[in-house]
């Protein structure tokens, strides 16, 4: 097992715990464990209020945005060449490009 410390905001800490016995790798926000996934993208987004963190998973042969832990609608992929992630417009309102079905769409998510 294979602790990577990949990013940090005010204090809060977002780190990639690899279990390479079973090929997953889970995302650790302050020191709480979240779901294993096949794959985590490298840049996390913290919301400008830094309460919230997004990140990109992989599981399967699809992508999904993980914020605090919920994972939201499942794509084929989420854009990140050139840097593209998750941005947030708000503490609660943020935004990324994904693809489905050789369609890319803009997808705009509330953090209720």
């Amino acid at each position: 097992m294979g602790i990577r410390d990949v990013g940090r905001d005010l204090g809060e800490k977002l780190q990639g715990i690899e279990h390479p016995e079973v090929g997953a790798v889970n995302a650790v926000v302050d020191e709480v464990e979240g779901k294993p996934y096949e794959g985590i993208g490298l840049v996390p987004v913290f919301s400008p209020d830094s309460r919230h963190v997004a990140y990109v998973a992989q599981s399967g042969k699809g992508q999904c945005v993980v914020v605090d832990g919920r994972e939201g609608k499942g794509y084929d992929s989420i854009v990140t060449i050139g840097g593209g992630t998750a941005l947030f417009d708000s503490p609660r309102t943020f935004r990324y490009l994904a693809v489905k079905q050789k369609e890319i769409y803009s997808v705009e998510e509330r953090i209720e």
